[in-house]
């Protein structure tokens, strides 16, 4: 019986053993998720992007681009390990470090580092020519997408609709995706949708494509007043052209995109995938116009507490 208990035991901790490494591979293997926001957005289609270049390459590097709701769910879900990197805004970034709006009651200070900056991911307002809606207030009354509930989209939106005097309340918000909220303006379920992203996104070049649009401005009231509620957001202009049909600049309001990573990452994954972006810039360009923004001079400028490797990739190559 005591040889029989002594067998068991082996087993079990064998078993044991052999589940905690598997657990634990995820961070150390080489594989890797990336999360990032709905499918017709920049967001997705950025992470495809440095995805396919990684994956490419011939480093042990396997990365999987996963779309996901956006930046309150990216967070949680790198904190929960079930994501390794992501993208979002660098907004959501301090509130998840300082655990306010979406985060209260959490803190993500010790989990959550920088890795680079990417592009500006302005406010886009995109409604139908002819809807009657030509400015920020002819929103009123008018059912308006607001983004995923939770989303970096939809927080942002609320934030920037409440500094401006309006809720939700006052514009029958829906919580739709930017897939979601352009279908409802196709289909007339929707009066207008409100898309934080990079220029141009796919959602709204088809939208543009079949129908003429009008892109919704902000006054330059608007912009200072929003800006001074939010001092991570700046002023933007969409360069006329951008869109089909929509040849005036429009001036809005932008934040940064930024792509982070746990701080548990081990340091030369982190320095690998830098080295295998910033050496494939032009390919990356190519795939997604947005990315044209990405630069090594100017990637690590109002980035989070930077991870060690990408400090260390910094240091040797700029």
């Amino acid at each position: 019986m005591k040889r029989i208990s002594l067998v068991f035991n082996f087993i079990f901790l064998s078993v044991l053993l052999i589940a905690c490494g598997e657990d634990s591979a995820s961070s150390d293997d080489g594989n890797y998720v990336v999360t990032t926001g709905g499918t017709s957005g920049t967001l997705y289609s950025v992470g495809a992007a440095f995805s396919q270049t990684v994956n490419g390459s011939e480093s042990s590097l396997n990365l999987t681009n996963q779309a996901s709701g956006g930046a309150v769910e990216n967070v949680r879900l790198m904190d929960s390990g079930d994501a390794q990197f992501s993208l979002f805004g660098g907004d959501m970034a301090q509130d998840a470090i300082d655990g306010m709006n979406d985060f209260e009651g959490e803190s993500h200070e010790d989990m959550l580092k920088g890795v680079f900056s990417i592009y500006d991911q302005p406010l886009n307002m995109v409604t139908l020519e002819g809807s009657g809606i030509e400015s920020f207030s002819d929103l009123e009354g008018q059912t308006v997408a607001v983004g995923s509930p939770g989303s970096g989209n939809e927080v942002r939106t609320r934030q920037v609709i409440e500094s401006l005097g309006l809720t939700y309340d006052d514009i029958n918000a829906e919580f739709l995706s930017i897939e979601e909220g352009v279908e409802g303006i196709r289909d007339g379920q929707v009066d207008a949708s409100i898309v934080w992203t990079g220029l141009p996104t796919p959602g709204i070049m088809d939208l543009a494509s079949l129908d003429d649009i009008h892109m919704i401005p902000l006054t330059s009231e608007e912009v200072d007043d929003v800006v001074s509620d939010f001092p991570a957001l700046y002023e933007h202009t969409i360069p006329g052209g951008t869109y089909d049909g929509v040849e005036e600049d429009v001036q809005t309001v932008s934040v940064n995109v930024q792509f982070y990573t746990a701080a548990d990452t081990p340091d030369e994954d982190v320095y690998s995938f830098m080295e295998i972006i910033f050496d494939n810039t032009e390919e990356l360009e190519n795939s997604v116009s947005t990315l044209e923004e990405l630069s090594l001079e100017t990637a690590d400028e109002d980035v989070i507490d930077l991870h060690p490797g990408a400090e260390r990739f910094f240091e040797e190559n700029q």
